[in-house]
């Protein structure tokens, strides 16, 4: 096996050409002043009217048009660019599905980064000096020379800070310094003359309505269709594979390809440690009896515990350096997954349905977003408050920015999100390129217009699985 990946479908963007080595044998394009780095795996669409570009990388979806290609969207996105202005292209973006990240650009004038619904293709970039853009965390440091951020890794190591679930940086805090990432629902907009970035709240947009009603038929009716179509432009006619657990978000998932008659292109797996069996067996047996009901293969994929000495985490370790978020699961995908499929992963629909249930305190606040970020010690940090403070600030984290959103909704959607999630699927890309269904701006607004209480209950995803 070659164990000698690294930055697989990663890209590094910048004003300079570089001759960083770990990109010199990369693929470069040059668009308006804009040099683009591209990893042999990462899939790019470019489309230019006159003075006017767009750059996708990635997989994007259309709902309205679920048979258009990204390249077809890459090529309406800059006609809506080039004709209505970059605020109406952006608005475009927003309501895409699949696995992204969009550059508009202004010819030697300026350039625009827009994420995905949760911005799972993550992007990280360079607070000083010049415009430096990266898939990875250490990619940009290393290009750009950044020095470890001590106070960042002090909070990690910090015995204060504990997790079962897995650790991740707070707010603003990355592993490196002058290093940061882009949210989701904000862009990253930089000046051509002037090379600095910065980063602004795009949505809810102005006109934006979620609209709470109790749950209906015709909502739930309204959901499947959405999730449908969104599987059929993910997947097309390609095969696929679903990860599959006993639970309500990949159940809905499998419930979706079985309506859309996607079954013969389907295959699923599910991941378990024979050291963790007493907790996840229940889960993986769930899975393979759905898997074997629907019809669909199913294989396990071995667990195992961590290995610092193995040739995958020695190739591992220079992609994830100081921001690793799940080694082990990593090097089990590479290892037992065939290499290259296109794989559906049931994140983020924890947006719509209730992630945090605790929700007394109506004000936003660096210490409350600190306690949710962590019930743990380390909630009472002061650097951790204070990063909680600028992030705040960073992201327009405020109740009229928001538009009526509850606050805790959208910190789960943008912070956990970006912060956590996205090393996942970035970890993932190392073997094989992962999707989210539910990463679809219209089914987060669906899911969020149903009451607390339904959401909570997850009536609306129980009533799908029936359906």
């Amino acid at each position: 096996m070659n164990y000698e990946q690294v930055f697989t479908r990663g890209y590094f963007v910048s004003t300079d050409e570089l001759r960083e080595p770990n990109i010199a044998e990369w693929t470069r394009l040059e668009l308006g002043g804009y040099y683009f780095y591209l990893e042999e795996k990462t899939e790019v669409q470019v489309w230019t009217i006159e003075n006017k570009s767009v750059v996708i990388l990635g997989l994007a979806t259309d709902l309205e048009n679920i048979n258009d290609s990204t390249r077809t969207i890459a090529k309406k996105t800059c006609q809506f660019f080039f004709e209505e202005g970059a605020d109406e292209a952006i608005r475009y973006i927003a309501y895409l599905g699949g696995r992204f990240l969009a550059f508009i650009i202004d010819h030697h004038y300026k350039i625009q980064v827009i994420p995905d619904c949760h911005a799972t293709y993550a992007c990280y970039y360079s607070t000083c000096g010049n415009v430096l853009l990266a898939s990875h965390v250490n990619l940009l440091a290393q290009a750009a020379e950044k020095e470890v951020n001590d106070t960042a890794r002090n909070i990690v190591n910090s015995p204060d800070y504990v997790s079962p679930g897995g650790k991740y940086y707070p707010a603003l805090m990355l592993p490196f310094k002058g290093c940061s990432n882009l949210f989701p629902n904000n862009k990253l907009v930089s000046l051509f003359a002037d090379k600095k970035i910065k980063s602004e709240r795009f949505y809810p947009f102005n006109d934006t309505q979620v609209n709470v009603a109790p749950l209906e038929r015709r909502t739930v009716d309204e959901f499947n269709k959405t999730l449908g179509a969104n599987i059929k432009a993910i997947v097309k006619d390609r095969k696929f594979h679903i990860s599959l657990t006993g639970g309500n978000d990949s159940g809905v998932t499998l419930a979706s390809i079985i309506r859309e008659r996607l079954v013969s292109q389907t295959k699923s797996f599910t991941y378990f440690s024979i050291a963790n069996a007493s907790v996840m067996s229940h889960d993986l047996f769930q899975a393979s009896e759905r898997a074997y009901k629907a019809g669909i293969p199913h294989r396990v994929v071995d667990l195992k515990p961590l290995d610092a000495t193995s040739s995958f985490h020695k190739m591992y370790s220079k992609s994830f350096r100081l921001g690793a978020r799940f080694p082990s699961l990593a090097k089990a995908y590479y290892e037992d997954l065939p290499h290259d499929i296109l794989s559906l992963v049931s994140t983020c629909s924890e947006t719509g349905t209730v992630f945090y249930t605790e929700r007394s305190s109506k004000n936003i606040t660096p210490e409350l977003l600190a306690s949710k970020f962590s019930s743990s010690k380390i909630k009472d940090n002061p650097d951790v408050i204070k990063s909680f403070e600028e992030y705040i600030e960073h992201t327009m984290f405020t109740e009229e920015k928001l538009g009526g959103l509850d606050f805790y909704d959208v910190f789960y959607w943008e912070h956990r999100n970006a912060k956590w999630a996205s090393l996942w699927y970035s970890e993932a890309d190392l073997s094989h390129f992962t999707v989210v269904p539910f990463n679809q701006r219209t089914l987060i607004e669906l899911m969020l217009s149903i009451p607390l209480e339904q959401r909570a209950s997850k009536e609306l995803l129980k009533r799908s699985m029936d359906s």
